[in-house]
């Protein structure tokens, strides 16, 4: 046989798989180099930790956040420095990024040596930790910075009894609060925000004369603080000092005149009659947040309200109607011919004010569903702790009611909460359109005792719109709405106005009257 022939010749097919292959290697190549975050030509692979941060920090200043915190996380890959996972951490806070940005603190708390550059970094640990709702971890990097100097009086020491002290308000653990803040101002006399939250812990506690000392002490340091200026004519308000609140709601002004709170209660103080009539937002909330921090102190300090008689917030704001709740209920079983007691809960019950729930304790056995709307947030909160309601919205009682379909409800209840407005007529309405045939209303309103047909309803020093029944019933026969009962409830006070501007306390209460009417659909 011969022999089998060598050929140094490549075959044709070999050499095109042979470049195909050099081809697709190059290519990875290429892609590859594409694809690094640098420039071989600018001498990149050579950048240092310094070039990163000052290439970091023009960016940071043109507002290219992202971009920033990208190069100073490769500043720290670079060389790790605890100043670079600061520079980072705050980077990614503009970004809401705060979990990644107290992963760097916590980083730079481990590496500094110096203690000011410890503390410094455990404080923004704390706020940050407060922004996202820990305020259990909050607390805790607070007391670390406490306790890295205990004993020692500086500015940084005097913000972290602050912090902490916000922190505790949050969870209401107001008495610890008060000492951290009481600390906080004995270091630094000149702290306002301090004293401001001190002022605020005191009204909320019930106790307005600390509160007006520690507002003066805000007001003197910070003479045109709205805040501290509107809450101390506020706390005045609160003690029946009608002058002194009117004067200092006045200067308030003079710092924001548009406060539309502040200006509803300087008109109701002075008589006047703003227009639109009907309480602002912002003021209803306002109060009724207070109303349910101070019921929520009273209840974790195991104390109560004061009697009635002597309790001066209810009377100044005419909060003195009691067991209304108990008189709107029988009278919507008589009208409609249910009982709660008898498991008759067919019925979809909107209460409109809900509060902390007063109301749809009376009214839970009537209900198939209940729905409940406040525009205290705090109030809410706390309604829905014993699961009364099956539904809870936060919001303006108009805006709520717009939003329900027609013929959607078959009670509805509004217990002390359309005293905020003076004209009812969109409301009467709306009340009209949501219920079904045959449906009720059990509301509540203010007498407003004048027979001259041209005034028909006033808004009162104490907020609060009374109306005349007269008016109350043409406008709901207007409507189509029939007064199927009414009875009135009485209540205490001893704040009168026998003129505009003109308020004082008798020694002897008078007797004010609210009527619960009960309006039902044909």
């Amino acid at each position: 046989d011969p022999a089998p022939v060598v050929s140094n010749d490549i075959d044709g097919a070999d050499l095109v798989g042979w470049l195909n292959c050099e081809c697709f290697f190059s290519l990875v190549l290429v892609g590859l180099l594409a694809a690094l975050p640098f420039n071989l030509h600018s001498n990149d692979l050579l950048q240092t930790r310094e070039s990163y941060v000052t290439r970091a920090e023009e960016l940071f200043s043109d507002g290219a956040f992202e971009k920033a915190a990208s190069l100073y996380e490769r500043a720290v890959n670079a060389e790790e420095t605890a100043d670079g996972h600061v520079f980072l951490a705050e980077t990614l806070v503009r970004v809401s990024r705060a979990e990644d940005a107290i992963k760097h603190y916590k980083r730079a708390v481990d590496m500094y040596s110096d203690e000011r550059e410890k503390m410094s970094a455990l404080v923004s640990i704390g706020k940050l930790q407060t922004d996202i709702g820990r305020l259990d971890l909050a607390v805790l990097s607070y007391r670390e910075v406490l306790d890295m100097q205990p004993g020692v009086e500086t500015p940084e020491i005097a913000d972290a009894h602050m912090q902490v002290a916000i922190s505790l308000l949050d969870s209401q653990q107001y008495h610890e609060a008060v000492t951290h803040l009481e600390t906080a101002t004995a270091i630094v006399p000149t702290l306002a925000a301090a004293h401001l939250l001190l002022a605020n812990s005191f009204r909320d506690m019930g106790q307005p004369e600390k509160a007006i000392a520690r507002y003066k002490k805000v007001i003197k340091y910070r003479p045109r603080d709205f805040n501290g200026l509107s809450a101390m004519g506020f706390t005045h308000h609160e003690l029946g000092n009608y002058k002194q609140a009117l004067n200092i709601y006045r200067k308030a002004l003079a710092v924001t005149p548009t406060a539309a709170d502040v200006k509803y209660v300087v008109a109701a103080l002075q008589g006047q009659h703003p227009a639109p009539a009907r309480a602002p937002a912002s003021y209803i909330a306002f109060l009724f947040d207070l109303e349910a921090r101070r019921s929520a102190y009273y209840e974790w300090a195991g104390e109560s309200w004061p009697p009635s008689e002597s309790n001066l917030f209810h009377e100044v704001h005419g909060l003195i109607f009691t067991g209304v709740e108990k008189v709107m209920r029988s009278l919507v079983e008589d009208v409609m011919g249910v009982s709660g007691d008898a498991g008759d809960c067919w019925l979809d019950v909107l209460d409109l004010g809900c509060g902390r729930g007063g109301a749809g304790h009376e009214f839970r056995g009537l209900a198939n569903r209940l729905t409940g709307i406040d525009l205290s947030k705090l109030a809410i909160e706390q309604a829905t702790q014993p699961g009364l309601y099956d539904e809870l919205k936060h919001g303006d009682l108009l805006v709520a009611l717009q939003s329900f379909l027609p013929e959607s409800m078959d009670l509805l209840i509004a217990c002390d909460s359309i005293p905020y407005f003076g004209d009812l007529s969109e409301i009467m309405q709306l009340i009209f359109s949501i219920l079904r045939s045959g449906g009720v209303a059990s509301i509540t309103l203010d007498e407003f005792a004048n027979t001259d047909p041209n005034s028909q309803f006033e808004l009162g020093f104490t907020g609060r719109w009374s109306h005349t029944p007269s008016y109350v019933e043409a406008l709901a026969e207007t409507t189509g709405l029939a007064i199927a009962r009414k009875q009135a409830v009485t209540g205490k006070t001893h704040f009168v106005r026998p003129a505009p501007a003109q308020i004082y306390r008798r020694d002897d209460p008078l007797t004010h009257r609210s009527i619960v009417y009960v309006l039902q659909k044909p």
